[in-house]
């Protein structure tokens, strides 16, 4: 009969629990690492009110998620908040037609077409547009600079109510 003395039990349980809690360690993270870096969980919480950075752990998961919020803002907003965004005329906007692209002849030059476009952003430069994207990057550092929402809060509704304030967010949101 062997006999096993209270420090080889305790040495036993020792390394079984640890076993076990590594495995549940291992077990949470193979669960919620998708959910933490998928770009759809980072833009929705972002722009949840009652959350926004406060879930990030670091500088680097904040930048990161600011950098997917502004994509996702830029490849929602429409044309017509690219447009006129911020000035008061968008309900009169809504209601006109949008104009009809210019046909391009199948004879046109591809560099007179491209020296088109390429005038026309030199004059948006010139007249010192903002460029959408300047134009997200303010909307979402006042959108992070405002308090966060109680936790009770509805944020469908919030993001209603402040769709004027923040007309390009709202569309990602």
């Amino acid at each position: 009969m062997s006999t096993t003395s209270a420090a080889d039990v305790n040495d036993a349980c020792d390394t079984d629990l640890k076993k076990t809690v590594d495995e549940i360690v291992a077990a949470l993270k193979r669960r919620f690492t998708p959910l933490t870096t998928g770009v759809m969980y980072t833009v929705t919480t972002a722009l949840d009110p009652r959350f926004k950075l406060t879930y990030t752990a670091d500088d680097e998961q904040r930048i990161k998620a600011k950098s997917d919020v502004l994509s996702a803002a830029l490849t929602s907003t429409t044309p017509l908040h690219g447009d006129h965004a911020g000035d008061g005329n968008s309900d009169r906007d809504a209601c006109t037609p949008p104009r009809k692209k210019e046909k391009l002849d199948a004879d046109v030059d591809f560099w007179a077409s491209w020296d088109n476009v390429h005038a026309q952003i030199q004059q948006r430069q010139q007249a010192n547009v903002p460029s959408l994207t300047d134009e997200v990057e303010t909307e979402l550092a006042k959108y992070l600079a405002a308090p966060c929402q109680p936790r009770a809060s509805d944020p469908l509704t919030w993001w209603r109510d402040n769709t004027a304030r923040f007309p390009l967010l709202s569309d990602a949101a």
